[in-house]
C-alpha cells in the first residue's frame, strides 16, 4: 500500500464545503425520481425501464413481499409510526437467536438484551 505524505487542502475542504452547501428549497419542489410499487412491477420490467439505462427509482413495498417478513411479521411500518418494535415478530427471532452476541454500537449485547433496550422500562 502506498502512504500518502502530503494531503492537498481541497481534500479536507470539500467534506465541509458539502456539509454546509445550501440546498436550494426550489431544488425540492418536484419529484425527479420515478416511483413504483413493487407489488405491480417485476424484475424483467426494473431491468428494462431502470437498470439497462443507469435510471434511479423508488421501489415501494418491495419488503412486504419479502420472504423474511412471513416468519417475523408483517412489513413494518413507516419509520415514523414505527419507533418501537412495531409489528415484527419478535418470539421468532428471539426463539432462534435469544443468546446470540452481537454488537450494536460500541455495546456487545445479546439480541434479548438489545429488545429490552428497545422496549424501555
Amino acid at each position: 500500500p502506498r502512504c500518502a505524505t502530503v494531503v492537498y487542502s481541497d481534500t479536507l475542504y470539500r467534506t465541509w464545503q458539502y456539509a454546509r452547501t445550501e440546498i436550494s428549497p426550489t431544488w425540492l419542489q418536484y419529484e425527479n425520481v420515478k416511483v413504483r410499487d413493487a407489488l405491480d412491477f417485476g424484475v424483467d420490467d426494473f431491468l428494462e425501464e431502470f437498470e439497462k439505462h443507469n435510471e434511479p427509482v423508488l421501489i415501494k413495498n418491495a419488503l412486504s413481499t419479502w420472504g423474511a417478513f412471513k416468519r417475523w411479521g408483517e412489513a413494518p411500518k413507516p419509520a415514523s409510526e414505527n419507533l418501537d418494535t412495531g409489528n415484527i415478530n419478535l418470539g421468532y427471532l428471539e426463539k432462534i437467536y435469544s443468546n446470540k452476541r452481537f454488537r450494536a454500537g460500541p455495546a456487545n449485547l445479546s439480541l434479548q438484551e438489545f429488545v429490552s433496550y428497545c422496549q424501555g422500562p
